[in-house]
């Protein structure tokens, strides 16, 4: 079964039929059919086509696309039954989710291990952290505009410093090194401690490995905690926030373990193009066990 979820997402914009499928297992369409099934709650043809759905709500809660060019893309014969599709699956049309990925509805690629994960399940990791010192930029935003004002934040730190980190360039100065040198921009930090309505801190920010920083950047020191990392797989900023969405609209009010431990989140970014469908980010929550009486 990972064998043939494996294949699905490599070739999930290709014609791919269940007959193919079944002959690399060495099972009949039928014995594959029903052990997908079993396994992971989705008929084949309903996983493809929800997995083709999110990928489809990314990209054009990112991009004016046409939506012709999207239905071509991702399988369908006209925009018509696209739109309608693509409408039942987030609720919204393809118009009214660009710039709202609020709107998207997650579908993550399945995990099978001991248990499945994926789907509308999100693909969550228990780790513990040491204590951190980030050093960076800081931000006051509001939650209602926070989407877009940190979108702004980041457009204005890539335009500044994005070839030094790139080495497209050599650093002019102190504070180009100290970006270079901390890594800043790997991390993003939502602070809610101002306790002032619906305002909090937003940093951009890298691991600081020693005291002198210029007078420019600002420190925060996190503490030692249990971590819940989500993993994002996918086009930013749509994969991300839309994970992010999940995990407070049910992840955290609903789980039977775990309860916020202090209020910051972490955002980790990986090398690589941030546009690309296969890249790679997380989330990170700190946690801590759920007081009982």
């Amino acid at each position: 079964m990972v064998e043939v979820i494996n294949e699905i997402e490599r070739r999930l914009l290709e014609s791919l039929t269940i007959s193919e499928l079944a002959g690399k297992v060495h099972l009949s369409p039928l014995e594959l059919q029903q052990g997908f099934k079993l396994m992971t709650g989705f008929t084949i043809s309903e996983y493809i086509r929800y997995r083709r759905l999110y990928l489809a709500g990314l990209e054009a809660a990112s991009q004016r696309v046409k939506r012709i060019d999207l239905a071509c893309k991702y399988g369908y014969e006209n925009a018509e039954s696209f739109t309608k599709a693509f409408t039942r699956f987030h609720g919204v049309s393809p118009r009214q989710i660009y710039q709202n990925t609020r709107k998207i509805k997650p579908f993550l690629p399945v995990k099978i291990s001991m248990k499945v994960n994926g789907g509308d399940v999100l693909d969550v990791t228990i780790k513990s952290m040491s204590e951190q010192c980030f050093v960076g930029w800081m931000y006051v935003t509001t939650k209602e505009h926070s989407y877009q004002e940190i979108l702004d934040f980041w457009k204005d730190f890539q335009n500044q410093y994005g070839d030094v980190l790139n080495r497209k360039r050599l650093p002019s100065s102190a504070l180009e090194q100290a970006v270079l040198d901390y890594r800043i921009g790997e991390y993003g930090i939502s602070i809610d401690d101002l306790n002032q309505g619906d305002q909090f801190r937003y940093m951009i920010a890298g691991i600081c490995r020693n005291e002198k920083v210029p007078e420019e950047l600002t420190l925060f020191e996190i503490p030692a905690s249990q971590w819940a990392e989500f993993h994002c797989r996918g086009q930013l900023p749509g994969a991300m926030q839309s994970v992010n969405t999940q995990i407070f609209q049910t992840w955290l009010p609903f789980h039977p373990d775990y309860q916020m431990a202090f209020p910051a989140v972490l955002e980790w970014y990986s090398d690589g193009d941030p546009k690309s469908s296969d890249y790679v980010s997380s989330v990170l929550l700190p946690i801590k066990p759920v007081q009982t009486s």
